[in-house]
């Protein structure tokens, strides 16, 4: 007992001699670290850029949050979302010298936690580290979630370019810059933002990060937190920003990162093609850049741009082939695509690359998409299962698991999956979504259970995948304005939408927002008063003051196409129908058929075809809609289509000449002179002195071999405009190939070609 006794006297002064403590600390988990970060963890969001920061301290009622310097240097207006979901303006920041590092405050009387800061020197290579912040959109998740990625130090640098030293593994995606990175006791060590350039042997790209001991010497050298500042609002009741280089920190040019983070801004407002543009330029800057690949990947995604979108998605995969998040995405695409078996390689490998990870629910949420395409529903099930306990609000998943397991043959589990996903579409203000799944509840309660309903849920998951598609937008090559005359089918039969007021009490905004029913009145006195530019100020006022007004986002995006901003238009638009929870569903077709018009007019027919449709399906007798469509089908050549969109069009609308007119055209290009021939008669009815109808009925007749009053169709038609005598003017009022190429021939007969040389004298 005595020697036992020694023993243990020893040992406790051997570990005193040794300066370590009796009792060993014992590292805390993943889980238990990400806890401890989302505490003190807070989302930032911009004009000019999007993403992370930490929490650090607290002076009275001002918070203060360091993030990257890149995060907030465009010129705009800036928000931090805490933990708790609050959000709270912010107007200035503090730029700490030689570093890619900025201080950021707001003021609140709410208590939050405070980050523990850590000895950044006390890290070694090799040691375990974590990475947090608030990623951008992933596989299947249409908002900004909080993530956690691990790995370990691979090096120290001695000559850090603008404070990065710490080079590390782990995985990030635009969002998380400005993230903090931690240590085993979730302590915060460094800043994440940066990637290294690829490596020599492998080509794989690492991350880099900041010491936290660096921004602490640095930080005792500024002056007092309530000394100079920089306004990063100079300006905060602009809505957009441009992608010029940023004007805080005008001593450095701009960095790739900067325009990542003004690229993610960008998306975040549904502004595509812009974010795309910002994401061009941060190539442009660094070419194995993996979060522009990755930002630019998800924009054509968002705008239907399949095919390059996995090519960024496949860039990423290169310079981190780790990334479970690019093979998620890539993945994704796939489906839109109705590669059901590509989808499933790609979450696969996604998933294998670390299966229990947070970061492997989106995957998993795909594979359930995919397995429901390859009908193995009870694979889709518990893939669904695993995407549920990590996103537990995402209504989405909640339909397709219950739909799945009505196709699986479970029946019980259809109701409660059906009607949680009902609840939360209720919640998020999709109306739509929400009628359908109560609809799909109610139903289930009433048909008897000796009924086999999984044909029925089979048939509807088929669909589902067959219509899944991001949201649209812009992206088409720009093109002239769209004349609409009567000498080619026009790009719409609709109207592209009339600023009204207001709706009814019954369908406006809450009480407390009727400030912004005030703004939005406002602008529509404005606007018929030909006061555009003022109409466009109290719009995106009432849009500020209620970001869910979706008449508000409709009619600003009719107000920028007559300022001829089309891009932040097709963003409005789109804006209008993500928010489409206090409108009546009959207006939402008028913003697909607007919508479906701006794409048309910029080429971009595929993207009109898919507004178009949305719109029909939400009123099948929209004439308007199936006449866009139809016009579109026509600009890709597919004449058939076009043909019978345009014949419904007719059906809906008897009286409406242009549809006549077009279908006319069309019937031509498919070799049905007949049919062309009594469309364009009909058309002439209204159109009595269209010198392009005359001149395309004449060719029409002369065709069928009746020369004689072909020949006078024509004549009359160069009588009234010269003009038609010249192919090029044809061509801009999208005469079709067949047409201008026999016109073309029957200009040359002698008896018109003196007709159109005496009506030049």
């Amino acid at each position: 007992m005595k020697t036992n006794k020694l023993w243990a006297i020893g040992l406790s002064g051997l570990l005193m001699t040794a300066g370590l403590p009796s009792q060993m600390a014992v590292a805390l988990s993943a889980t238990e670290v990400s806890t401890k970060a989302k505490g003190f963890t807070v989302q930032i969001d911009g004009d000019g850029g999007v993403g992370s920061g930490v929490l650090f301290d607290r002076q009275g009622e001002t918070y203060y949050v360091l993030t990257n310097r890149h995060v907030v240097s465009q010129d705009g207006r800036y928000e931090i979302q805490t933990p708790s979901g609050d959000r709270y303006p912010v107007y200035y920041s503090q730029v700490i010298p030689g570093m890619d590092l900025a201080i950021l405050q707001f003021n609140s009387k709410k208590t939050y936690t405070l980050a523990q800061l850590g000895n950044s020197d006390q890290v070694r290579e090799g040691a375990s580290v974590y990475v947090v912040g608030w990623a951008g959109s992933l596989p299947g998740i249409n908002e900004r979630s909080y993530q956690i990625t691990d790995g370990r130090i691979r090096s120290l640098l001695s000559k850090p370019d603008d404070g990065y030293a710490m080079v590390y593994n782990n995985e990030a995606i635009p969002g998380m810059s400005g993230g903090p990175v931690l240590n085993e006791d979730g302590v915060v060590v460094g800043i994440n933002g940066r990637a290294t350039p690829p490596e020599e042997k492998t080509g794989t790209v690492l991350r880099l990060g900041i010491p936290i001991n660096s921004f602490v010497a640095a930080r005792k050298k500024l002056p007092s937190d309530g000394g100079q500042q920089t306004p990063i609002a100079t300006n905060p009741d602009r809505i957009e920003t441009s992608t010029n280089p940023p004007p805080v920190n005008n001593n450095k040019a701009p960095t790739a990162e900067q325009f990542v983070s003004l690229g993610g801004s960008k998306s975040g407002k549904q502004d595509y093609q812009g974010a795309i543009e910002a994401y061009n330029r941060a190539l442009d800057l660094d070419k194995n850049n993996p979060d522009a690949y990755f930002g630019r990947g998800v924009a054509r995604s968002q705008l239907q741009q399949f095919e390059p979108a996995i090519e960024d998605f496949s860039q990423v995969i290169r310079l981190s082939p780790k990334n479970q998040f690019a093979y998620g995405y890539r993945a994704l695409i796939k489906v839109y695509l109705q590669d059901y078996k590509g989808a499933l390689a790609d979450s696969d490998k996604a998933i294998s690359l670390d299966p229990n990870s947070p970061n492997s629910a989106p995957a998993y949420g795909v594979r359930g998409m995919a397995n429901i395409g390859l009908e193995n529903y009870q694979g889709a099930v518990a893939d669904f299962d695993r995407v549920i306990k990590q996103f537990p609000d995402q209504a989405d998943f909640y339909a397709l698991r219950g739909l799945s397991r009505g196709a699986a043959g479970d029946r019980a589990g259809v109701i409660p999956d059906v009607q949680k996903a009902a609840d939360l579409y209720k919640k998020a203000g999709r109306t739509k979504d929400y009628e359908n799944a109560q609809t799909i509840a109610t139903s289930m309660q009433s048909i008897p259970s000796s009924v086999d309903t999984s044909s029925i849920f089979r048939v509807a998951l088929k669909a589902a995948l067959t219509s899944l598609k991001p949201g649209g937008g812009g992206g088409g090559t720009p093109a002239p304005t769209n004349n609409r005359t009567e000498t080619t089918p026009p790009a719409s039969q609709a109207s592209t939408g009339n600023i009204d007021r207001t709706p009814p009490a019954s369908q406006s905004p809450p009480g407390e927002l009727k400030d912004a029913v005030a703004y939005f009145n406002r602008a529509v006195d404005n606007y018929k008063a030909g006061k555009k530019p003022e109409a466009l100020a109290d719009l995106n006022q009432a849009i500020r003051l209620d970001p869910k007004y979706s008449q508000a986002w409709y009619n600003r995006g009719l107000v920028l196409v007559d300022l001829g901003q089309p891009d932040q238009a097709l963003a409005s638009y789109d804006r209008a129908i993500a928010a489409n929870n206090r409108w009546v569903g009959s207006k939402l077709v008028d913003v697909y058929v607007s919508k479906g018009v701006l794409l048309s007019d910029r080429q971009n027919h595929k993207a009109a075809i898919a507004a178009y449709s949305q719109a029909i399906r939400l009123d099948a007798k929209d004439s308007g809609a199936y006449y866009g469509r139809g016009f579109s089908y026509y600009k890709l050549k597919d004449h058939r289509r076009a043909i019978d969109d345009y014949t419904t069009s007719i059906k809906l609308n008897p009286k409406g000449a242009d549809g006549y007119l077009s279908r006319g055209f069309a019937r031509y290009e498919r070799g049905d002179l007949t049919g062309a021939t009594a469309d364009i008669r009909q058309a002439l009815v209204t159109y009595k002195d269209s010198p392009g109808l005359h001149l395309a009925l004449g060719m029409s007749l002369y065709k069928q071999g009746k020369r004689e009053e072909g020949l006078k169709f024509a004549e009359k038609a160069i009588d009234l405009d010269r003009r038609v005598t010249d192919l090029t003017f044809l061509k801009q009022y999208n005469w079709g190939d067949r047409l201008l190429a026999d016109t073309d021939k029957l200009l040359k007969n002698p008896r018109l070609a003196r007709k159109a040389q005496s009506s030049r004298v």
